[in-house]
């Protein structure tokens, strides 16, 4: 009691001082006129409140009331002699309510400007701006860069505490403070009983020095009106930078939301650089941080830091940042510097961030490592409780302002849901969904991602729209999912891939660039390929997927592909792209050794099963080669290129399709080396195919299709034929009905008034 009271009396002395300075208040001739749709606010400061030249950098005016409450206006700052006439751009749907307010500046990129003042508004107009004061009473240092307000024990760091309360305005704001020794953090349960821990909000330059904050307790009772915005800080503000500190014994349980070790949120512009925190969160609350638990309106620039926290929580969790909402986030050097780390929620789970709405972002140098062994490949680190959206970078991205670029990220920890649970779950990020291109550079995975549906090594759900681009910057070396010694596979019920688990992208992918895929790929049920579970709205080069290992396994029930699972309205092409050579005016067959397959491992399934895509609809194919085997284990439908695939319309090209896989279905219906099953409803047109691996089946098999279509239709008495010429078969077909070196059964139209029309055309093969 004693020890409050002496703060409480302190903090009158330290108010009284500050209302007897003796400033003078400058005029400020407030004024409100219309232009072009705003309405334009103008008043007077005195240049002496900000550094005398920084005015011309000042771009954005930032008024801040309340515990948390940041608004920024476009302003436009003209000098007039020792005074600065400041006119805020206000828009149409835009109010300044009645108040006391903060103001501060910042530069065109978000860089806070120094400087600080205290205005009152009324009817929106400034009518008071004087100083703003920052009243600090630790014992050593004077609070400035140079010189420093010094932490050195426990009671300073209670000081430092009450004096930001008391400077509920301004929390420190361009004020210096440096620590000089570990501090153990002391319950402060007169003000939250029962509680433990409780801060307060800073806008200042807090050195740690190297030294740590330890014993940081706080247990809640799931209560939003008291335990929301928990951490070191309750709340970052803008202009505040934070460095050289460890966050150490960390235990804080039954928080509601907003919870952070450093801070429960975050607004404005910061710096957070070269910080260790260590402990435990565990809750049933949303946006819940490893460091930070929920940031919104500014640019975040954090530099370094080294997780080996235990982060649970509900939706929006992350080991770095919980949710980022509007702003521009740079996370970068993020570490685990030893295994005793864990992120665990529903909905929007990382290891960096959790959910990231609206903004722009760059992640790099994202290091996340728990080895796990074969034997313990159920095990989850990252890890979703059913909902949708977790990877090691970032969980879920919507809405992005400009475009992404996430570089230089490392994933050795097992990812995703245990017993197939939880949707869009990938190793690098679960699932974006936007606008805005994305740059994916330097991005690796050696380790489990599993989930339920959307599964992928690299991201689990993929959606570009708007004419958005994908780009792969590296080499096969550079961005990869491979296994190591350790346990690494995709798991998923449903829609899995070595690299992406759904992808579409309206706009252009990069072509020069690749990625080498290894990784296993199981689903239980269907849509399992090497490199993408199902693929939708797009045009895609598969050479970019580098897939040389002959014992990688694809396998599932159905719709399971060597690279694609299932594609819907898509182009897919690669660069196996041939001439039949000319001799003395006769045509020649190219040897199967020109041709290098783009996957030459194991693909196995019950129906609808290929050597480059299990089931396509309403799809063009085009330079592709495949090898290795497929096998069936009973159903319908398999290819050495294609399992099913059916086409509407006459825009659907098949050219240039080789095979060298190995075909085996002994027991199964439409077996081929190119297509398993082709229907078509409309002119089709096929091309320069070649199959010289070897077919097994039961009946329908053919070298270039088991079972060729023509019998449904959507047009009419349309008779538009069907063309399959120049195509090859070099490899035996063995089966009990229906065998053809081509085709093994051609099944064409009869329609309405049952004449029978030829619908198929065999040239030149």
């Amino acid at each position: 009691m004693k020890k409050t009271v002496s703060f409480i009396l302190k903090a009158l002395l330290i108010a009284l001082s500050a209302c007897s300075d003796d400033f003078t208040q400058t005029p400020t001739s407030p004024e409100i006129e219309e232009s072009d749709g705003f309405r334009i606010s103008s008043f007077n400061i005195k240049k002496i409140l900000f550094l005398q030249d920084n005015y011309e950098s000042v771009r954005f005016a930032n008024l801040k009331t309340g515990f948390d409450r940041l608004s920024s206006f476009p302003v436009n700052i003209v000098s007039k002699g020792e005074t600065l006439r400041c006119e805020m751009r206000l828009a149409e749907n835009v109010n300044i309510p009645d108040g006391i307010y903060l103001l501060t500046f910042s530069g065109n990129d978000g860089t806070p400007v120094p400087g600080k003042a205290r205005l009152k508004i009324e009817g929106e107009k400034v009518i008071e701006a004087d100083e703003a004061h920052s009243s600090f009473s630790l014992r050593k240092g004077s609070g400035t860069q140079e010189d420093p307000f010094l932490i050195e024990s426990e009671r300073d760091f209670m000081i430092f505490l009450d004096d930001l309360r008391i400077n509920e305005l301004t929390n420190g704001r361009d004020v210096w403070f440096r620590q000089t020794a570990d501090i153990r953090l002391m319950d402060q349960s007169s003000l939250k009983p029962g509680r433990g821990y409780w801060g307060y909000s800073f806008a200042g330059h807090y050195d740690g020095g190297g030294h740590a904050l330890t014993d940081m307790f706080y247990r809640g009772a799931d209560d939003p009106s008291s335990d929301s915005q928990i951490g070191l800080f309750p709340c970052l503000l803008d202009g505040a930078d934070i460095r050289h500190l460890t966050i150490s014994g960390v235990n804080i349980s039954d928080v509601h939301s907003d919870t952070g070790t450093l801070a429960g949120k975050s607004i404005g512009h910061l710096n957070i650089a070269d910080i260790l925190v260590q402990g435990n969160i565990a809750c049933n609350g949303n946006s819940i941080g490893g460091l930070i638990g929920r940031h919104e309106k500014g640019d975040l620039l954090i530099d370094g830091v080294r997780m080996a926290m235990t982060v649970e929580g509900n939706d929006n969790v992350g080991g770095v940042v919980g949710c980022f909402d509007s702003g521009r986030l740079t996370l970068k050097n993020i570490s685990t510097p030893e295994p005793h780390f864990s992120v665990t929620g529903n909905n929007g789970v990382a290891g960096g961030v959790g959910t990231i709405k609206d903004g722009d972002i760059h992640i790099s140098e994202i290091n996340f490592s728990h080895v796990v062994s074969k034997q313990d490949r159920d095990i989850r680190i990252i890890r979703t409780t059913g909902g949708e959206g977790t990877g090691v970078a970032a969980g879920k991205i919507v809405n992005l302002s400009s475009p992404a670029r996430i570089e230089s990220v490392s994933v050795a920890c097992p990812v995703g849901g245990i017993g197939e649970t939880g949707s869009k779950i990938g190793g690098i990020i679960g699932m974006i969904d936007c606008q805005q291109s994305l740059t994916l550079s330097k991005c690796k995975v050696t380790s489990v991602v599993a989930g339920r549906h959307e599964v992928g090594g690299l991201v689990g759900h993929l959606r570009l729209c708007g004419g958005a681009k994908l780009t792969i910057e590296g080499t096969a070396s550079d961005n990869y999912a491979i296994p190591d010694d350790s346990a690494a596979e995709i798991m998923a019920h449903s829609s899995a891939g070595g690299a992406f688990g759904y992808f579409e992208a309206s706009g252009t992918v990069a072509q020069n660039e690749s990625v080498r895929v290894a990784l296993n790929v199981t689903t239980s049920e269907e849509q399992a390929g090497g490199a993408i579970g199902k693929i939708n709205n797009c045009t895609l080069n598969l050479s970019m997927f580098k897939m040389t290992s002959e014992t990688m396994q694809v396998s599932g029930k159905t719709r399971v592909g060597g690279l694609v699972g299932v594609a819907y309205n898509a182009t897919l092409t690669g660069d196996a792209k041939f001439d039949f050579p000319f001799s003395n005016g006769k045509a020649a067959i190219p040897s199967p050794d020109s041709f290098s397959p783009l996957f030459k491992g194991i693909v196995k399934g019950y129906s609808n099963i290929g050597g480059i895509v299990g089931h396509g609809e309403n799809i063009s194919m085009k330079a592709l080669s495949s090898g290795g085997t497929v096998t069936s284990t009973g159903g319908d439908n398999i290819g050495g290129i294609i399992g099913y695939v059916k086409t509407k319309g006459d825009s659907n090209v098949f050219e240039d399709l080789t095979s060298k896989s190995m075909v085996t279905a002994s027991s199964n219906e439409n077996v081929a080396g190119i297509f398993g099953c082709f229907v078509c409803d409309e002119y089709s047109y096929v091309t320069d195919c070649i199959n010289f691996g070897n077919i097994s089946a039961s009946d329908n098999a053919g070298g270039i299709a088991g079972l060729y279509d023509r019998s449904w239709t959507t047009v009419g008495n349309s008779i538009r034929a069907a063309n399959l010429r120049w195509c090859v078969n070099t490899g035996e077909v063995t089966a009990n009905n229906r065998v053809g070196g081509i085709i093994g059964y051609a099944k064409d139209m009869v329609i309405s008034n049952y004449a029978h029309k030829t619908s198929i055309y065999i040239s030149q093969c």
